[in-house]
């Protein structure tokens, strides 16, 4: 039997369609995400938006997708969208770890992951969706030669996502102070809004580029 929620901005998603979509409205887009744009990127964990909106805005000839399981953050992102009159850019509500029930094998041009839930406690580390088998998912489902970003501000776990990569990615940039010697803080998209406040902290990000081979 399907769950429904009894959020509120579950009812919502629904109100503002197609800015914003369920998981289970994604299955028979499955293969055509891209239509006649020339790439398909997609930022996993993308809350209210704020980076993906301005890509899609600065970005016209690609078609963006913003997936992730909080509704109200779903909701306040299709709401920019749609008050901005984006016709490249949706959000999904949904759990990354479904990711091959929506996207075909070799459908992604670009993934982004920044500042993932890091589950510090050792019993919650099993939650993190960074991990090999993650890995292997979204390498299955991005073109060859296509990339994937990773931003945190979490040491601990940055030294295991380096662990846990898999050979069908390689390493193309690693570093653990993106912002060495800032003098001026970046603005969106070059930086998320969690990634302006650890710079103000004085917290070194620490970020990869990979390639799928």
């Amino acid at each position: 039997m399907l769950h429904v929620s009894n959020n509120i901005y579950a009812a919502k998603i629904q109100t503002i369609k197609p800015y914003a979509l369920e998981e289970l409205d994604c299955y028979e887009r499955m293969g055509n995400w891209q239509g006649d744009h020339k790439a398909l990127h997609v930022e996993i964990g993308c809350n209210a938006g704020h980076v993906t909106i301005a890509w899609a805005e600065k970005n016209p000839h690609i078609f963006f997708i913003g997936i992730d399981y909080k509704y109200k953050a779903i909701y306040r992102a299709a709401e920019k969208a749609k008050k901005k009159n984006l016709s490249n850019v949706i959000f999904i509500h949904m759990h990354a770890n479904t990711l091959e029930k929506i996207f075909k094998p070799s459908e992604v041009d670009a993934f982004f992951v920044f500042f993932p839930d890091p589950w510090e406690k050792k019993s919650q580390r099993k939650n993190r969706f960074l991990t090999t088998t993650s890995f292997q998912m979204l390498a299955s489902l991005t073109k060859k030669n296509g990339t994937l970003s990773i931003k945190t501000d979490h040491d601990e776990y940055f030294a295991r996502i380096c662990e846990a990569i898999p050979d069908t990615w390689r390493v193309t940039h690693q570093t653990k102070d993106l912002h060495a010697g800032w003098l001026k803080l970046p603005s969106i998209p070059d930086v998320t809004l969690f990634e302006q406040l650890f710079m103000t902290r004085a917290i070194p990000i620490k970020a990869m580029d990979l390639v799928c081979v």
